[in-house]
């Protein structure tokens, strides 16, 4: 792209295993107790201590189940929040089973500097922990002063939603960050364990709020350009073989992407509508697409659009140069988005 303008990373997740205790349904990286991705503890603190603070504000530590780190999380928690990053913890919380020890993971973390917690929870975790260790969470990371969100994975059917749980936690819930409803895509194990689900009706297609905003580096050592949902897009890994030394360069790169810029401004569904009207193809519709990440996943992997994905993006470069130069002229690209809560 000709643009000098250029959309600014405001955090970075770190999906620091993809290892977890459960195996939800939705998974959109197939986590589980057999899944034994993981990124070496140095190359956590390394990329952490190589991060620009005049750039990056929010450090997330995600994956899979961070807390199976034990100790090193705290570690890594603190090193993050002494070289002055907002730190958060995404969680299901499978490890608030009783009060005491609810009160001794959380308050190592507290004391190691967390700001959030964002607990994961919804019809597809229920299945493996209770509403008992919300609640409890909840109740102990806000008495420790920890900021708490919730962020549940919705369909047509679920049980769950933003409204109920509030309801559930009661006084509880008027002290929270947020209790958001994420809209089920289908990708990951999702693809095939709930292939027959039916989309939210208010499913958003639009433009990312995560791409170039909020980089990732997944368990499995690659540089995605999002948050992740879709990890193994070769299109949206900006370095395969991550070397925190190469983390600005990588980005920089990164920023110059038709692509990527594309998605920040116009969104995945957008892309594949354009794609569509420029060469005769049915023209798709938002009631088949669960969301931004299942679109993008469409849209990056799917023959019907991918063979005509080089020169879409290649006739409208100068269009979405245009784009990022007027947001820009309002201030809205050197500062980044606002820190959003990740996607469960």
């Amino acid at each position: 792209m000709n643009s000098t303008s250029a959309v600014q990373p405001s955090s970075l997740a770190l999906h620091v295993t993809y290892t977890c205790p459960l195996t939800c349904k939705h998974c959109c990286f197939k986590s589980s107790p057999s899944n034994k991705d993981r990124l070496d503890y140095d190359l956590l603190a390394q990329t952490i201590e190589a991060l620009d603070a005049s750039k990056y504000r929010l450090v997330a530590f995600t994956g899979g189940e961070p807390m199976l780190l034990g100790s090193k999380l705290v570690d890594l928690v603190s090193l993050a929040s002494r070289r002055g990053f907002k730190t958060r913890v995404v969680s299901s919380v499978h490890f608030a089973v009783r009060d005491n020890i609810a009160s001794s993971r959380l308050a190592a973390l507290r004391k190691a500097g967390l700001d959030e917690l964002s607990i994961s929870w919804d019809d597809y975790h229920e299945e493996f922990v209770s509403f008992e260790n919300v609640r409890r969470a909840v109740r102990i990371g806000l008495e420790l002063g920890i900021g708490v969100a919730i962020s549940a994975t919705e369909d047509q059917g679920s049980k769950w939603n933003s409204a109920r749980i509030r309801s559930e936690l009661g006084p509880l819930a008027d002290a929270l960050l947020t209790v958001c409803d994420s809209p089920l895509n289908k990708t990951g194990r999702a693809e095939i364990d709930l292939q027959d689900k039916q989309k939210l009706a208010t499913s958003h297609l639009g433009p990312c709020p995560y791409v170039l905003t909020g980089p990732t580096l997944s368990a499995k050592g690659k540089l995605l350009a999002c948050c992740g949902v879709v990890p193994e897009i070769p299109s949206l890994v900006i370095d395969p073989h991550f070397e925190p030394s190469h983390l600005d360069g990588a980005m920089e790169k990164a920023q110059k992407s038709v692509l990527l810029n594309w998605l920040y401004v116009h969104g995945p569904f957008h892309l594949m509508k354009t794609i569509a009207a420029e060469n005769g193809l049915p023209e798709p519709s938002s009631l088949d697409v669960g969301g931004n990440c299942e679109a993008c996943q469409n849209v990056l992997t799917d023959p019907t659009y991918t063979r005509f994905l080089p020169d879409t993006l290649s006739a409208h470069a100068d269009s979405v140069a245009g784009s990022l130069h007027a947001l820009d002229a309002l201030g809205l690209l050197q500062d980044g988005r606002p820190i959003q809560f990740m996607p469960a």
